[in-house]
């Protein structure tokens, strides 16, 4: 089977959806299909310094990679549909089947009869309005050129089945995952021994929860927070932040590749997802009660001690007995969970033992093959 992967971002980037989009095409190769990536090429180069794309991601099986030239500097109004319309035009009959998760180029795959699958992650209405009025009119969610719907939550799955007319077994919910194998010929910190570390990666936008781990750090001075991830600004802000407030155990590290992950995750003791009640991303979207973390996965595949906030989306993975879950805007009592796994050091060691168990079925691999499998007999 020849897929070939639309993708919306660029390759390589910061951004998660570039990860995602990567470890995907890895995962369709590692199930025996013939994957193509197809991205914009407006990549960050600067990034890549002495590796190459594959070795930025972490990624030990190839696939081809096309970049397309861009026609104008930005990709906004109609440049986006005349950018998507080229792409669809020159890939789809070369391909068994497009997988994307942008819905212009589903737009145009409809237009073209070409088979495909639309991935989301958010709500099209926030994604353009004009867009969700053209497929909620038309109702292209019912084309039989669209063979499934992949959705990253069950919360998300019914925003998709109250807005539109959708067959509800076209939508697939598929969280994100991990490459687990990533995590084990790596050495690892022995858990709560000697000098503690709390760690965090991902973004620093607001609704992260930022200022709850500067919080615990205030309180709990004799541990070091270490944190990765953030753009220049954002880093210099919490920098500051940190300065101001006389914060010497927590320290910013900024952005790394995704390959040096599982090595960051697999020194530290404890690792946090302190995400609040209105999560923000690149875009306008708040995404707390939809949103599928990828550090979720690798922070359970490290064999570290997760603790969480609790919230209804993020209990579709975790639970009390492969996770510490805590309420998401009290402060106190994150410090007072932290202090609690520190004096209860055998229970936090088996909840982390439980979500190496528990992210065996998360995989990339296991969610590209559910993928596969449910097309077959469409073509």
């Amino acid at each position: 089977m020849k897929i070939t992967y639309i993708a919306n971002s660029s390759v390589p980037s910061t951004s998660a959806n570039s990860v995602h989009v990567m470890k995907m095409c890895e995962a369709f190769k590692k199930n025996g299909i013939n994957i193509k990536l197809v991205t914009p090429d407006k990549g960050e180069k600067e990034l890549l310094k002495n590796l190459n794309e594959y070795e930025f991601y972490g990624i030990t099986y190839k696939f081809p990679i096309k970049f397309y030239k861009m026609f104008f500097n930005s990709m906004r109004g109609i440049k986006v549909y005349l950018y998507y319309l080229y792409v669809v035009w020159k890939e789809y009959k070369d391909a068994d089947i497009i997988f994307t998760r942008e819905p212009i180029a589903s737009f145009f795959c409809i237009l073209f009869r070409k088979k495909h699958i639309l991935e989301l992650h958010g709500q099209l209405k926030f994604v353009s309005y004009k867009l969700f009025k053209l497929f909620k009119l038309f109702k292209l969610f019912k084309s039989r050129y669209m063979l499934n719907i992949i959705v990253i939550s069950t919360p998300l799955k019914d925003i998709y089945l109250k807005d539109f007319d959708i067959d509800e077994n076209k939508i697939n919910v598929l969280p994100d995952g991990v490459t687990v194998e990533n995590f084990t010929n790596i050495s690892k910190k022995q858990l709560l021994k000697s000098d503690i570390n709390i760690g965090y990666t991902g973004s620093l936008y607001k609704g992260r929860g930022i200022d709850i781990i500067l919080h615990i750090a205030s309180n709990l001075t004799e541990i070091n927070f270490n944190i990765y991830g953030g753009e220049k600004e954002q880093i210099n802000y919490w920098r500051d932040y940190c300065k101001k407030n006389c914060l010497k155990n927590v320290v910013f590290f900024g952005h790394i590749p995704n390959k040096d992950i599982p090595k960051v995750l697999c020194n530290q003791d404890i690792l946090l997802m302190p995400y609040q009640k209105k999560v923000q991303t690149r875009g306008i979207q708040n995404t707390s009660s939809w949103m599928s973390p990828m550090k979720m996965f690798e922070y359970m595949a490290s064999g570290r001690i997760v603790v969480s906030s609790d919230l209804p989306v993020l209990r579709e993975v975790l639970n009390e007995k492969n996770a510490y879950l805590v309420a998401p805007d009290d402060k106190d009592e994150w410090v007072n969970m932290i202090k609690y796994i520190l004096e209860n050091r055998e229970e936090g060691i088996k909840k982390a033992e439980q979500a190496k168990i528990d992210v065996l079925k998360y995989t990339w691999q296991n969610r590209a093959k559910t993928i596969v499998d449910s097309i077959k007999g469409k073509l």
